[in-house]
């Protein structure tokens, strides 16, 4: 497996609950990926805007899926693929 910075934004299909953000589903390259678990989630801010982290899989890549509050769009900035 080998981590790669990528940075593409993509569309996820999420929930919002409760003022808590949940992804389950996303596209990336014109592939569908299911959020199997999330298996950390943390918070940062840049300016006004806070961006939540939520490091994913799909049971057997990892993914690092961003949530921007302030433009409310979604980036994938990294991947650990496997083959």
């Amino acid at each position: 497996m080998m981590l790669e910075l990528i940075g593409d934004e993509i569309e996820v299909e999420a929930t919002f609950s409760r003022g808590k953000v949940r992804p389950y589903r996303f596209l990336w390259r014109n592939r569908p990926y299911a959020v199997r678990e999330i298996t950390y989630q943390w918070q940062d801010r840049v300016g006004r805007a806070l961006l939540t982290y939520f490091s994913v899989t799909d049971g057997v890549n990892l993914f690092e899926l961003c949530f921007n509050s302030e433009t409310l769009h979604w980036k994938l900035t990294k991947v650990c693929m496997d083959g």
